[in-house]
Parts: C-alpha cells; sequence; structure tokens
C-alpha cells in the first residue's frame, strides 16, 4: 500500500507537459483521479447532503417572523338592539395591525415516513459511493486494454524495425551482386519494393502507437510517450474463485443489492400514508397597534399557545394502495435484474477464462512459428548470399519472421490484457490486491 501512495504522489506531481514513460501500476493509479471519477464523487457528495437533509426531519423547526398591516378603514362590529336602542356601532381594532411569532413545531408521528426517507436516503447515497468504485474499474479496464494494445504495437515496432534493417543489409548484397552481374534487375527491384513496403509498415505502426498512447494519455490524465514494462498480474486460479469474488466485491453487484433497499423504503413511505401524522407546536405571539407589540387598546397583547395537529387521509381514491402496489412490482423487478445480471457477469467470467486458455495455446503454437520462421530465413539469407537463392524468397523469409513476431507480439499483450479483464471482473478490490501481490513477490 505504501508503494501505492508513492507512486499515485509521484503521477500527481507530473507536469502533464512533459510526456514519459510509464508503468501500468503508475497509470492505473493516476487514471482513478480522472474527472470522468471525479463526476461521480461529486454526485456522492450530492448524495450524502440528501440523505443529511432528510434527517433534519427528526428535528424540531423553529422559526421566527414578524409583520404589519395597515387597514383602509377602521375595523368596527354592529350591534343590533331592540327598539328603542336600535343598531349601534363601536371600533374592534386599529387600522395599524403589528405582529410577531416565535414558534416551534414537531412531527410526533409521521407513519414512519420519515425513517422510510432517510433509509432510502441512506441507500442511495452507498448506491453513489459504489457508482464511484465501479466507474474506476470500468476506467482501469479500458486503460488495460489501451495500455496492453501500446504494448503490443511496441513489439510490432520493434519487429517491423528489425525487419527493416534485414531489408537494408539484404539490399546492399543484392546491390553488390546486381553490380557484378550475378543478379538480374527483377530480383533487385523485388527487394527494393520489400524495402518500401518495409518502410510504410513501421510508419503505419508508429502512427498507431501514438494513436493509442495519446488515447491511454487521455485516459490516464498524463503525457504517455511509452509504456515501460508489462501488466504483472498472477494466474487467477478458476472461473468459480473469480465469480466468488465478484459476488462479494464487484460494486456494480452491490449498487443493484442497494436498489432493493431502495425499492424496500419505498414500500414503506407508501405504507406511511394510512397512518396519521401529529405535529405538535408551540408559539410565543404578541401583537398590537405598534412596532412595540403592547396591544391596541381593544385585545390583549399576547397571543402564545400550545398546540397540536393530526391529520388523517381516510380515503384518496385508491393512491395510497396502487403506490404501494407499484412500488412492491419495482422492488421485484429490481430482484429479477438483479438475478439475471449475477448470470450474466458468470457467463462474462467463465468465457472469459475460456479465452484466457485459448490464448496461451496459441502463444505456444506463436513461439514455435517464430523458431521455424527463423530457421528458414537464416537458411534462405545464407542460400541468397551463395547465390543459390532468389531475391523473392528472402523478402518472403523477412516478412514472414516479421509477421511471426508480431504475431507473439499481439498474443502476448492479449494475454495480459485478458488476465488483468479476469481479475476486474472480480471486482476492484480483487485486482488491487491480486496486483499488490505480484508486485511484492517480484521485489522478492
Amino acid at each position: 500500500m505504501r508503494n501505492f501512495i508513492a507512486t499515485l504522489l509521484l503521477c500527481i506531481s507530473l507536469s502533464p507537459s512533459h510526456a514519459k514513460s510509464f508503468s501500468y501500476e503508475e497509470l492505473v493509479l493516476c487514471a482513478q483521479k480522472s474527472p470522468a471519477v471525479e463526476v461521480f464523487e461529486r454526485m456522492s457528495r450530492y448524495a450524502r447532503e440528501l440523505k443529511l437533509s432528510a434527517e433534519g426531519a427528526l428535528y424540531p423547526s423553529i422559526e421566527l417572523s414578524y409583520s404589519g398591516a395597515w387597514l383602509d378603514e377602521k375595523p368596527t362590529m354592529t350591534y343590533h338592539m331592540p327598539p328603542p336602542i336600535g343598531s349601534a356601532s363601536a371600533p374592534m381594532a386599529t387600522t395599524r395591525s403589528f405582529e410577531s411569532q416565535l414558534s416551534l413545531r414537531y412531527r410526533l408521528f409521521s407513519g414512519f415516513a420519515i425513517s422510510s426517507l432517510i433509509e432510502k436516503r441512506e441507500w442511495q447515497r452507498r448506491v453513489a459511493e459504489l457508482k464511484v468504485i465501479d466507474k474506476k474499474r470500468s476506467i482501469v479496464m479500458r486503460l488495460s486494454s489501451l495500455y496492453a494494445q501500446a504494448r503490443m504495437l511496441e513489439s510490432l515496432l520493434h519487429a517491423r524495425t528489425d525487419a527493416l534493417a534485414a531489408v537494408e543489409a539484404a539490399l546492399k548484397k543484392a546491390r553488390a551482386l546486381y553490380d557484378n552481374g550475378m543478379l538480374p534487375p527483377s530480383g533487385l527491384y523485388n527487394i527494393e519494393a520489400a524495402l518500401y513496403d518495409t518502410k510504410a509498415a513501421v510508419a503505419d505502426t508508429e502512427n498507431e502507437l501514438r494513436k493509442s498512447l495519446e488515447t491511454l494519455s487521455y485516459i490516464s490524465g498524463e503525457r504517455v510517450d511509452g509504456t515501460r514494462g508489462g501488466i504483472e498480474l498472477p494466474e487467477p486460479k478458476n472461473a468459480e474463485q473469480i465469480y466468488r469474488y465478484a459476488l462479494k466485491r464487484r460494486a456494480d453487484i452491490a449498487s443493484l443489492e442497494a436498489t432493493l433497499k431502495i425499492d424496500s423504503a419505498d414500500i414503506k413511505l407508501a405504507k406511511s400514508q394510512y397512518f396519521p401524522r401529529i405535529d405538535l407546536e408551540a408559539a410565543l405571539k404578541r401583537r398590537g397597534g405598534s412596532p412595540t407589540l403592547e396591544g391596541d387598546g381593544y385585545s390583549n397583547p399576547n397571543r402564545s399557545y400550545l398546540g397540536f395537529r393530526i391529520d388523517w387521509n381516510l380515503y384518496s381514491g385508491g393512491r395510497t394502495m396502487h403506490m404501494g402496489e407499484a412500488a412492491r412490482y419495482r422492488k421485484l423487478a429490481s430482484v429479477s435484474a438483479l438475478i439475471d445480471y449475477r448470470q450474466r457477469v458468470e457467463s462474462e467470467i467463465v468465457k472469459a477464462f475460456g479465452d484466457l486458455e485459448t490464448l496461451k495455446k496459441r502463444l505456444e503454437s506463436a513461439k514455435m512459428r517464430i523458431r521455424s520462421q527463423k530457421e528458414y530465413y537464416e537458411l534462405t539469407r545464407g542460400r541468397f548470399d551463395n547465390g543459390l537463392g532468389s531475391a523473392d524468397e528472402l523478402s518472403r523469409a523477412i516478412a514472414d519472421l516479421a509477421q511471426a513476431r508480431a504475431a507473439k507480439a499481439s498474443i502476448e499483450a492479449s494475454i495480459e490484457m485478458q488476465r488483468a479483464l479476469v481479475w476486474l471482473m472480480g471486482g476492484l478490490k480483487s485486482f488491487e490486491r491480486a496486483l499488490t501481490k505480484k508486485k511484492k513477490r517480484g521485489k522478492r
């Protein structure tokens, strides 16, 4: 872990304007700090704040208000008395009215709505955190593919560069034979054509490597001009082991499991509408005809009170029942989605192991092919040097050897990539442990 932190600090301290070669471990750490991950980290923070906001409903609310009003007419009350008195009017308040109130409100019972909402927000926060981890895993998977591709192109470039050197040497020998009248023009032109073909192949490989490194730079956030070392990971034991790791450590699977908890909370929220809501309220309240709130001469200034309120929805046209049913069916759908996703993950892991084993067998074949092509090239080169072989045979021998080496490099890079993908299928934590374990063994 200490080595990972040191590498991370090195990665952060590097200026993006200076390109350099990076190891796979360094790029893995750098990629996990990319802006794409920051988006999910901030959404995780957003979900956390929503959860804290929901918890605020557990506490009472305190509000302070002060108001004033100026009436157009003075409030009066008319008294209707029997004759001979008749009707009479009397003032009831002043034209100016001021009121101040400090109130405390507390929901004593909500039908478990508040606790259910808090539970829902908590699981939503957990899902947001898991999405951060899964985003890192997906970025590392893409990085692994790009790194292996860059490694393959570097090996291919090396093989084609060697082929170019071999063609140049053959061309030098061919010109000497041509000058001495021992080689027809067609043989010389054949090797010259092979030279231009090989140069074009080298240029094409260099361009593909530049594009691959540019994409690698974008993913990692660093200017990468080359790779340093391979993807060193231990061999996974079997598909069953990786699947067990996936069930325990895969963030995407855990996210679907957390979604079930969110659906359960929604069911509780729907059922809470069947219960009454009880609120308590206390207030310090004063009223008056002036801003000092000393009364208006008609009624007492102190209007403080303590009270309660009960709200109970007895009938809503079946809305509450259908909301509960909708939440229940959504949870059932989430259960089916989780089962289907687990089966898909298991199938992908089994297929990934099969691909890895196939690549290993292809590597053995590629090694034997290189051995064969190398021997054939040496034989053809000796025959050509002694005037017993044609330039066409030599050109094809050089091209075949370069192609065999390129095929081996491609398979080796594919094996490294596939091994990394298998470990990542077991979860980001499984992959990091495997990477750390291999690194420690390498140091020993």
